[in-house]
């Protein structure tokens, strides 16, 4: 063998070497052992911390104990299960075009996205909680993100500190029940999408609780959302939709609780509504009823007139009427459209005025001048609401101290004399 033939063979050696042992090496020994796992099979991980990414390409069940991950999980096959991982890298897991996945108690703490999911079906979330950051609204992202998927369950989630909590596009049958959603830009956000069901969830501190854009066949029941107090702060927005109903919610504390913007086909039926500065704004609003609702410590039922909502026996407690006939509704009407209230949407700082003698006088001129007009937002049947008186929870031990008490400076008053 001449001296350039060695060189050559030395050469294609020296290759062969590196690239062997580059492909050696790409696999590391836990994705090597989720590869060579049996169709069906599950693996067991404990008390290891995954600093390389891992996919997913057979149907396996992952259950992991005290297991932590820095870097994403791609789920790239049907019918996984994973149970019990910790994430804190920038990505969670990813799946598209999948079928039958569960995750099951899983944990993120991250500056980015938790759960991606795309083109997918069948997917239940159990047990997700993530924490993102802290840090501006700009940087965050969402916490679970559906994508053109369908048949989505999210079942005890508690998402905090993200951009939105859940967000929804072009996908439809999304449950999301038993969670809890706090802090960000929207706790659910649902775009071109249509039968989304939302029940059971505490939603807090958002801009808005829940975003409805361009959907259909939309429910929210049992909810609880409060605390939306930013400058534009709403509990439900919502956005050229249709056929929404909006059930038994207690909406508390929020600058205004419900806005309807080219909104159809909306029922509100009741719900609690307690102390929001207004109760129900909208415009472009047709075919749509607010009844059977309880408003309680409201600073405005409505800002304005709201042309195609009908308001039907609400419970007001700022209703003034009588119940002469006792069939348990007001015998004239309740006024929602007042002057003041449009006051009010210019500048929120005249709220604080409300209750005094010269608002008072304002809004009496006020009704009698609405009555007369057409442009007028009506409840033509109020629920009369008696005031309740207040009950004592009557305890033995503190009624034996109080009168001991008042034998004591009787006894005493009686000495001073």
């Amino acid at each position: 063998m001449s001296s350039s033939e060695k060189g050559v063979f030395l050469a294609l050696f020296f290759l062969f070497h590196v690239f062997f042992s580059v492909n050696t090496a790409a696999a590391s020994p836990l994705q090597q052992q989720i590869d060579t796992l049996e169709t069906g099979k599950e693996l067991l991980l404990n008390d290891v911390v995954i600093k390389e990414s891992l996919t997913l390409t057979k149907p396996i069940t992952i259950r992991a104990n005290n297991v932590i991950m820095d870097q994403p999980l791609k789920i790239e096959s049907d019918d996984v299960r994973i149970e019990g991982i910790h994430f804190r890298g920038k990505q969670g897991i990813v799946m598209k075009n999948v079928k039958n996945i569960t995750l099951f108690n899983i944990t993120f703490a991250t500056s980015g996205e938790g759960v991606f999911i795309a083109d997918s079906q069948n997917i239940t979330l159990k047990q997700i909680a993530l924490t993102g950051i802290s840090d501006q609204l700009a940087k965050r992202k969402h916490g679970i993100t559906i994508l053109g998927s369908e048949t989505i369950l999210i079942d005890d989630a508690k998402l905090t500190s993200t951009l939105d909590g859940i967000y929804i596009e072009g996908s439809k049958y999304v449950q999301i029940s038993n969670s809890q959603l706090q802090d960000g830009r929207y706790g659910v956000h649902s775009m071109y999408s249509e039968d989304i069901i939302v029940e059971s969830s505490n939603i807090s501190k958002y801009t808005t609780g829940i975003m409805v854009m361009m959907s259909k066949n939309t429910v929210f029941k049992d909810n609880l959302i409060a605390h939306q107090q930013s400058i534009h702060g709403t509990a439900l927005t919502i956005y050229d939709s249709q056929f929404v109903t909006i059930q038994e919610n207690e909406l508390r504390e929020n600058k205004t609780a419900i806005q309807l913007q080219k909104a159809s086909n909306i029922e509100m039926l009741g719900n609690e509504l307690i102390m929001n500065v207004i109760v129900i704004s909208g415009m472009d609003v047709w075919d749509s009823v607010f009844s059977n609702n309880c408003l309680r410590m409201n600073v405005l039922t409505t800002a304005s007139s709201i042309e195609g909502l009908t308001l039907a026996q609400n419970a007001y407690d700022d209703y003034d009427g009588y119940d002469l006939d006792g069939d348990y509704f007001g015998d004239s009407p309740y006024i929602a459209t007042s002057t003041f209230g449009q006051w009010v949407l210019k500048r929120p700082s005249y709220q604080y005025f409300l209750g005094s003698s010269s608002v008072q006088l304002l809004t009496t001129l006020d009704e009698l001048l609405l009555l007369s007009s057409q442009n007028i937002l009506l409840d033509e049947q109020p629920k009369y609401v008696k005031n309740t008186s207040i009950e004592m929870n009557f305890k033995w031990p503190y009624f034996m101290v109080s009168v001991l008490l008042l034998g004591l400076l009787m006894t005493g008053w009686r000495k001073l004399r």
